[in-house]
This record gives C-alpha cells, sequence and structure tokens, in this order.
C-alpha cells in the first residue's frame, strides 16, 4: 500500500463537505463538477483481512479502508460517479455526468465487488 506523507486528502478533497442527512452522513459537491472530472480521491489508510461494511475490495484478496470523505460516499443505484483504480492504492470517484453544487454524491458498491 502506498504512504502519502506530502498530499492531505483535505487538500485533494476540498470540492466536497461531509453532512449530516436522514440516512446518516453522505458527501456533497460544493461546486459543479463536469462529466470526466475526479470528484473524490480515496487513500488507503489501511489494508484489512476480510471484506466489511467499510472496506473497498482493490483485488480478489485486498480488501482497505479508505480516508474521508471516500468512505462515507453512500450507494445508489443510479450513481453519478464511479471508480478508477489511482496511484494510491485506492479509487477516484469520477463524474459520469455533470454534478450540481449542493447534489449528493453516490457510486454503485457493487462495481468494486469480485466474483472468486
Amino acid at each position: 500500500m502506498n504512504t502519502i506523507e506530502s498530499i492531505s486528502a483535505a487538500k485533494l478533497n476540498f470540492h466536497v463537505t461531509i453532512q449530516e442527512t436522514a440516512k446518516g452522513r453522505g458527501v456533497f459537491a460544493t461546486k459543479k463538477f463536469a462529466k470526466g472530472e475526479t470528484v473524490v480521491v480515496g487513500i488507503p489508510i489501511e489494508e484489512v483481512p476480510q471484506r466489511t461494511i467499510y472496506s473497498f475490495q482493490m483485488d480478489f484478496n485486498l480488501y482497505v479502508n479508505l480516508d474521508e470523505p471516500a468512505v462515507v460516499i453512500n450507494h445508489s443505484c443510479d450513481p453519478n460517479t464511479g471508480v478508477s483504480n489511482n496511484q494510491f492504492g485506492g479509487y477516484d470517484f469520477v463524474a459520469l455526468g455533470d454534478i450540481e453544487a449542493g447534489e449528493e454524491i453516490s457510486w454503485d458498491y457493487e462495481t468494486t465487488e469480485y466474483q472468486g
């Protein structure tokens, strides 16, 4: 797993905010994002031995916990972001279409689960 010493997640993710909702915490855009733009950069904070409700599967037997705000992004069957592996060993959450300021960021949890 890569470590980040000079880049903090706060510097990478400064156009989103975590807010309380009726369903719990969620991540919301503070500016408009264009299709294809990286919305959130998820950085691994630890490897975990097996899948949990908070982990992200990176390979068949590799699960990691990502930092906030990535770990707080909620699921949707009609998400506005998709995931792409990043240079830090985590996932970037990339806009699938335009996302308006104030809109909740979502992704489909199933897109990172491998079948074995």
